[in-house]
């Protein structure tokens, strides 16, 4: 049997159960009543809201992040005559994973600059300040700006939880009048 998660990140696989759900909670639409599964609806409504946002960072390396560019430290020293203008440092550090924005680090300490390489572009690499004389690449990985998405998740799944609860109030307040 093969498993069709492998290779995903714990971001990918947190919105593919969410999505696995809502599947299951319309199935159970077709088989119980409807007032039952409001009641399913609201409390799903309240814990997907409480649900923390998608891990934006993976563990599996040292990692950067610099505007909402992740990037991922290397072995690979640059050298001193191609490190370009100063373009941030670490302002959060955490070895904890989780959703971080900002200049954040999992490998460096508050205060770790980043800074550009000659010749190459911010979607490719920039280096870190690792010591006063060494300075290694850090290879770009993805955007974050384009991955926030996800982060919104539980909260429209709560959201239509709710918008299921008015629609079925307004729905049988409208029945009652008519009897």
């Amino acid at each position: 049997m093969s498993n069709n998660n492998a290779g995903r990140s714990s971001s990918e696989l947190r919105v593919v159960g969410q999505f696995h759900l809502v599947h299951h909670v319309l199935h159970v639409l077709r088989i119980v009543n409807m007032s039952k599964v409001l009641g399913m609806l609201a409390i799903m409504s309240v814990f997907g809201g409480m649900g923390g946002g998608a891990a934006l960072a993976d563990w599996a390396y040292k990692s950067v992040a610099n505007d909402g560019y992740l990037y991922e430290v290397t072995d690979v020293k640059v050298e001193e005559a191609r490190i370009g203008k100063k373009i941030g440092y670490v302002t959060k550090y955490s070895d904890r994973e989780g959703s971080y924005s900002g200049n954040f680090s999992n490998a460096y300490a508050v205060g770790t600059g980043y800074y550009a390489i000659i010749g190459m572009g911010r979607k490719q690499a920039i280096s870190v300040k690792v010591d006063e004389e060494t300075y290694l690449m850090a290879e770009y990985r993805y955007s974050n700006k384009t991955q926030d998405w996800t982060y919104y998740v539980p909260y429209l799944i709560g959201a239509t939880g709710v918008a299921a609860i008015a629609l079925y109030r307004t729905h049988r307040n409208r029945r009652r009048l008519h009897r």
